[in-house]
């Protein structure tokens, strides 16, 4: 779960460099929970595919890291 969790931050990574893991780890969960298609606008907008793929593997990883 773990390793997946650091899957997600590390693509986030290469799109977002400048953020650190735990504001990813905020970021990842609020726009999950909160707002789903505002996390897609915060990509770039040229990787906005890339967003998407991120979204949906975010989506489950953060449902079990939510579950526990």
């Amino acid at each position: 779960n773990l390793k997946h969790t650091s899957l997600v931050v590390y693509v986030l990574q290469k799109s977002t460099p400048i953020l650190s893991k735990n504001r990813l780890r905020k970021i990842i969960y609020f726009y999950y929970f909160v707002n789903p298609i505002q996390f897609l606008l915060f990509q770039n907008p040229s990787q906005i595919w890339r967003g998407f793929e991120g979204l949906r593997l975010t989506g489950r990883i953060a449902r079990s890291v939510h579950d526990g």
